[in-house]
């Protein structure tokens, strides 16, 4: 991707309540349930918003685990019965 996406994602974090929010979602990804792989590829993908291809591609592994290895992390966090 050639396309500078820093400054747009700044414009989207200035509010207060939006950085809350982020922040929330930064803590349930990191629940201590998760092994820490969960927790990255989680946070890649639900906080920062990468697609599970490049969150793929970033750990050496094809897309299918990839989405599986969040599944299983989504399915996790709801067990231990966190908000999402």
């Amino acid at each position: 991707d050639l396309e500078d996406a820093e400054s747009d994602m700044a414009e989207r974090l200035d509010g207060e309540h939006y950085r809350d929010d982020i922040l929330r979602l930064l803590f349930i990804c990191c629940h201590p349930d998760l092994p820490a792989t969960q927790q990255i590829a989680v946070a890649l993908r639900i906080v920062s918003g990468l697609t599970v291809k490049q969150i793929a591609r970033a750990f050496l592994v094809g897309e299918s685990a990839m989405e599986q290895r969040i599944t299983r992390a989504k399915a996790r966090i709801a067990d231990a019965g966190v908000p999402f």
